[in-house]
């Protein structure tokens, strides 16, 4: 077995998040897996497509937002000030 293959433990520790919720992602289809009968580990690569996409998700989500809600901010914004704005808001989520 690779030894770069992570456990559904170092996952869920990557993603803050339990292992179960790991485990439904995978049988989901939303984060890839390698199976080996009855064992199932992670690329590495595969846990940072599935943080890309949950990121580019929320960002894009927020992106419509703001833009939807631009004419209620005071003075200009421009895409980049709302993009940077997403980030923000991503990384606050993410640490609570």
């Amino acid at each position: 077995m690779n030894k770069n293959l992570l456990k559904i433990d170092q996952v869920a520790e990557m993603l803050a998040t339990q292992p179960k919720t790991v485990k439904s992602w995978t049988s989901k289809g939303l984060l890839g897996a390698v199976k080996f009968g009855r064992t199932i580990r992670y690329r590495p690569e595969d846990v940072q497509h599935f943080i890309d996409k949950k990121l580019a998700r929320h960002i894009a989500a927020y992106m419509n937002q703001a833009w939807e809600h631009r004419k209620y901010y005071t003075g200009q914004h421009s895409m980049a000030d709302i993009i940077l704005e997403a980030l923000g808001a991503y990384e606050r989520e993410e640490n609570k």
